[in-house]
């Protein structure tokens, strides 16, 4: 699947999965828990907008339930669906579930969908300059994931990914088909004192991903992505600092389907797909200023760079990100909160609507 689209469908799943629960450390069970509804629905809308994709538009809601109900360790699991659409007719659909069992030592995330990415890419055609050129992905993917905890907060995991991408470039006469799959090696450290709005704590989530020849591949390779979250409560734990370090390396070069675009949660401000590359390390920072009962603001920076791209001069490059956004907490028992945030990268924008915070 083209990691634009599928870095798409992970931050959705994520974003629209933490909204469901927050995590309950504590074995008292209190007066709210007893009385909690097994069962809750829970609809939610997406709009945002970006000026390759142009409007996004969609939604889809969501079932969140306890598997045992006097588990009151582990958070509500979460089964649902969305579908999201944007005016440049890209589209995409998404069965997913996040299941939390035997007072959280075991964690079970699972998803499969389709769509159509109508995207551009930046590269060099013979006897032509560097320009833009369109293209298209028919994705369909399924993945599945489980974690067992080993000791405290520290949890071993294996996984399995599977895509089909059919690519057609606006100068190509034919497609391009890649078939993908992979086994991946998971590492979770999670201590964060609430599992969306944590204002402690942090979140270590390392992936090896392994692509053998035997499961069909056409090269053995493996891929390494790793990123830690860090919390802090500032004055009072009214507002929050929120610190995220990520990396992606590559034991060899990749396709165009399985390369890393800079965008998305790691370096927001950027959507023409332009810096394109085999791995990327990035850094970023985010206040989160809470300075009324439900309205806050948020400023955010952050600087990554880029590897195995095929314009020399884009590898090494710094890439810088910031910008600002507003938040409005609309749901207090979870502490979900939407919003707006505006961002500018290098000689590109974006403007995002949030629900959840980035990271």
């Amino acid at each position: 699947m083209d990691k634009k689209l599928s870095h798409q469908i992970v931050l959705l799943i994520i974003i629209f999965c933490n909204t469901a629960f927050a995590q309950n450390d504590s074995t008292n069970v209190s007066d709210s828990i007893k009385k909690e509804k097994n069962i809750k629905f829970n609809p939610f809308p997406y709009f945002s907008h970006n000026k390759v994709l142009g409007y996004y538009y969609g939604g889809g809601g969501m079932l969140t339930y306890r598997l045992q109900k006097e588990d009151t360790i582990s958070p509500r699991s979460t089964t649902g669906a969305f579908y999201v659409r944007t005016t440049n007719d890209t589209w995409f659909s998404v069965l997913f579930t996040q299941m939390y069992f035997n007072e959280d030592k075991w964690r079970v995330i699972a998803a499969t969908g389709t769509g159509l990415y109508n995207f551009q890419t930046y590269t060099e055609l013979p006897d032509s300059e560097p320009d833009f050129y369109d293209y298209g992905s028919r994705s369909v993917m399924l993945s599945a994931k489980v974690y067992r905890k080993v000791y405290k907060k520290n949890y071993l995991g294996l996984g399995y990914y599977y895509s089909r991408t059919k690519t057609r470039f606006e100068e190509a006469a034919t497609d391009s088909i890649s078939n993908n799959n992979s086994l991946q090696m998971l590492f979770l450290r999670d201590t964060r004192d609430n599992v969306y709005y944590p204002k402690k704590g942090s979140k270590l989530n390392a992936m090896f991903t392994l692509y053998p020849e035997w499961m069909g591949n056409v090269n053995n390779f493996g891929i390494f992505n790793a990123y830690y979250n860090r919390y802090y409560g500032i004055r009072n734990d009214k507002d929050v600092l929120a610190v995220r370090a990520y990396a992606k390396v590559a034991t060899s070069t990749l396709d165009f389907q399985r390369q890393v675009v800079i965008n998305g949660i790691d370096l927001r401000g950027y959507t023409d797909g332009k810096y394109r590359g085999d791995g990327k390390v990035d850094v970023q920072a985010e206040y989160r200023w809470n300075f009324l009962p439900r309205i806050g603001l948020v400023g955010f920076g952050g600087l990554g760079t880029l590897y195995g791209s095929e314009f020399s001069e884009f590898n090494g490059s710094l890439y810088p990100s910031g910008g600002f956004g507003v938040r409005y907490l609309a749901i207090k028992s979870t502490q979900m909160r939407i919003g707006l945030d505006v961002a500018r990268g290098k000689d590109d924008y974006a403007i995002y609507f949030r629900i959840g915070e980035a990271f």
